[in-house]
C-alpha cells in the first residue's frame, strides 16, 4: 500500500507552489502529460486507500464489514490480494475468519 504520508508529502508540496504565486497548472510545467495523469491518479488511489484506512479505525467495525471492505478494496486495486486476500499472510486461519464474518453478517440482517 502506498502510505498516508505520501499524500500529505504531495498535498503539502501543492501548497507551497500555490503560496509561492504558481497557478494550479505549475505542475504541467514541471511533469509531462503521462507523469501528470500518472500522478492524478496516484492522489485519487491514496485518498480512497486514506478512508478505507480512517474507516476500519471505527469502533463499529466488525470483522465481517472489514472482509467486505478488503474485498471491494482488491476489486479496484488487485495489487492489495496477496496482502488483504482471503490467502493472504495476515489470515492465520482462513476457516475461523469465514466463521465469524458470516456470524456477524448474520447478526446484522437480525438486527
Amino acid at each position: 500500500m502506498i502510505s498516508h504520508s505520501i499524500l500529505l508529502i504531495i498535498n503539502s508540496f501543492a501548497k507551497i507552489l500555490h503560496g509561492c504565486g504558481f497557478g494550479n497548472d505549475v505542475l504541467q510545467h514541471v511533469l509531462n502529460p503521462l507523469e501528470l495523469k500518472d500522478l492524478k491518479d496516484a492522489i485519487v488511489s491514496l485518498d480512497k486507500e486514506n478512508n478505507v484506512t480512517k474507516y476500519l479505525q471505527l469502533d463499529d467495525t466488525d470483522l465481517h464489514k472489514t472482509r467486505v471492505l478488503f474485498d471491494a478494496l482488491i476489486a479496484e486495486f488487485p495489487r492489495f490480494a496477496e496482502y488483504l486476500g482471503n490467502n493472504a499472510t495476515i489470515i492465520h486461519t482462513p476457516l475461523f475468519e469465514k466463521a465469524v464474518s458470516l456470524k456477524c453478517k448474520e447478526v446484522m440482517n437480525v438486527i
